[in-house]
């Protein structure tokens, strides 16, 4: 609970200044405003999981109603050239939905599905697709990992190339 409290409280700091700069087109409030309205709940029902800032965007991954069950992920841009971002962000949204409806009937292979956008404000939501983290995977590993550990690390692997074999047949 303290974690979360310190990620909402710099998450409202950083994107507060940044919107004062008129470097984002909307501070926190109004973001869990636009969320509340989005997905029906009150912004008490959003717990803060993790918030990064990269270099066009802040991504904060949130877990949404009163279970805190669902698990999204809210992408808010940075304002550089807001015509062509709008157009950016429309045109992801419509990648991300037609990969995701491709992936949609094989069950091993996950797409991140996009839930959400505003384009008029910058924002994207999608819901976290279960899976392993590969990143964190490769880090497990060490320098002298046991038989069991290499093993389940292939078998990830595997499937990871599987899916981009399923990508490419898709994409070509």
């Amino acid at each position: 609970l303290q974690r979360s409290m310190f990620l909402s409280f710099k998450a409202k700091y950083t994107i507060d200044k940044y919107f004062k700069q008129q470097k984002l087109l909307l501070n926190y409030d109004q973001l869990l405003n636009i969320l509340s309205d989005r997905f029906s709940v009150s912004a008490e029902q959003f717990r803060l999981k993790q918030f990064l800032e990269r270099p066009f965007s802040f991504l904060l991954n949130v877990a949404i109603g009163p279970e805190r069950h669902h698990s999204y992920f809210v992408k808010l841009y940075k304002v550089e050239n807001i015509e062509k971002q709008q157009k950016n962000i429309e045109k992801e949204f419509a990648i991300s939905r037609f990969w995701f409806d491709k992936f949609g009937n094989h069950s091993p292979f996950r797409v991140i599905e996009p839930v959400w956008m505003d384009s008029q404000h910058l924002v994207i939501t999608t819901r976290k697709s279960p899976g392993v983290n590969l990143l964190k995977l490769t880090n497990q590993l060490g320098f002298f990992p046991n038989h069991n550990l290499v093993k389940k690390h292939l078998d990830i692997l595997s499937n990871a190339g599987a899916w981009l074999k399923k990508f490419q047949s898709f994409s070509t």
